[in-house]
């Protein structure tokens, strides 16, 4: 999506057109303007518009402003032998940067976290050999779902820099100068293997 770009919409009679904003997004209140709104059918959802030719050469365009962002569309005819848009859906750079800053923030808490942690209560083991344990929760954690709180037993060189799981992996990170240990899990007939990671 970019605030500057009139986006085009090929359309054809007798077919719908669906334009589908992000999550949480919806169109305002007397929100959008449209050319020749005699030649269009156009119906407003939780999450986008639906657009219908109502007339033949429908050519027009048409203002969407939302919540969020306004978005200006050129709503144009093509013939049964060119392709026709069925569903408009928009990539959110400022929503991604937004995302990406956040997750990045975690990252940090979580090495942060780890950097200052010593010995933590042990919790169920989740990696096997190693000797690591999981407790759940993380104090001061802004993602729930990120268990940072890990033991470490035997030998110092081998620990990671930061370590944490989300409920579904497990996460290791080590300083790029040293060589990785190898990690073992333990499997339902209580031997162990190597994970493939």
């Amino acid at each position: 999506y970019s605030p500057d770009q009139a986006y085009r919409v090929a359309t054809m009679p007798g077919r719908v057109v669906m334009i589908q904003f992000e999550p949480g997004e919806h169109i305002l209140k007397d929100g959008g303007g449209i050319g020749d709104a005699r030649a269009w059918h156009v119906s407003v959802n939780d999450s986008g518009a639906l657009l219908k030719p109502g007339a033949l050469q429908p050519e027009t365009n048409l203002v969407l402003v939302t919540n969020r962002r306004t978005y200006s569309l050129s709503l144009v005819d093509v013939s049964r032998a060119q392709p026709a848009t069925w569903i408009l859906r928009f990539d959110y750079p400022d929503t991604k940067a937004k995302t990406a800053a956040e997750q990045l923030g975690r990252r940090e808490a979580v090495s942060a976290a780890l950097a200052g942690q010593q010995d933590t209560p042990a919790g169920p083991a989740r990696t096997g050999a190693t000797g690591a344990t999981v407790s759940p929760g993380a104090p001061g954690s802004s993602a729930p779902a990120a268990n940072m709180q890990y033991m470490m037993r035997g030998d110092r060189a081998l620990a990671p820099t930061a370590l944490w799981d989300d409920g579904r992996f497990t996460y290791f990170r080590y300083a790029t100068a040293r060589d990785l240990p190898t990690i073992f899990t333990k499997l339902p007939d209580g031997s162990e293997a190597t994970v493939n990671f």
